[in-house]
């Protein structure tokens, strides 16, 4: 995989805020704030937000790169990258879901060390694998909607550079 240049890190950066803020707003509307950030340290909560920045990052480099290597590329056409973030999407959602389920387990095995701990794990299978498919979609619905607004988002800057003087290069 390449490195993920400026305007990957940027969208990626901006979608993982949103997305983190999303989530804030959601969680209080629903009244569970108190609790959710009460068995939340410092430490896990960053941990938290590093997994999805991360996740974020590296499926917005993806659907940048899928986009830069399809034929419309050349042409400057933005059409195509919302496909590919649909896709990329999907997986950001699963991925997600699955960082948040390794680091629950890492926080339970931490408080309660004992062999009964590791027997939720074949229990919760059953469970991840529905929450994976619905992870994926919602994952794939937020992909859209980030495609869309990342398709304007750089017609927007490519017009900023063009009226600027700036020569904008594809890589």
């Amino acid at each position: 995989m390449r490195r993920a240049d400026l305007a990957s890190w940027s969208l990626g950066t901006f979608h993982a805020c949103v997305l983190a803020i999303a989530l804030l707003v959601v969680v209080y509307r629903l009244g569970g704030l108190d609790d959710a950030l009460a068995g939340l340290s410092t430490a896990h909560g960053f941990a938290l937000f590093l997994g999805l920045w991360a996740a974020t990052v590296l499926t917005t480099t993806r659907a940048l790169e899928a986009y830069r290597r399809s034929p419309a590329a050349p042409g400057g056409d933005l059409g195509p990258l919302v496909p590919s973030a649909l896709r990329w999407g999907a997986l950001n959602g699963v991925l997600f879901l699955w960082y948040l389920a390794v680091t629950q387990l890492v926080a339970v095995l931490a408080s309660r060390p004992r062999l009964e701990t590791l027997m939720l794990v074949p229990a919760a299978m059953p469970f991840l694998t529905i929450a994976s498919l619905v992870a994926f979609v919602v994952g794939a619905l937020v992909g859209l909607v980030f495609g869309t607004i990342d398709v304007q988002l750089l017609r927007l800057a490519r017009s900023v550079a063009g009226a600027s003087g700036v020569e904008v290069t594809r890589t």
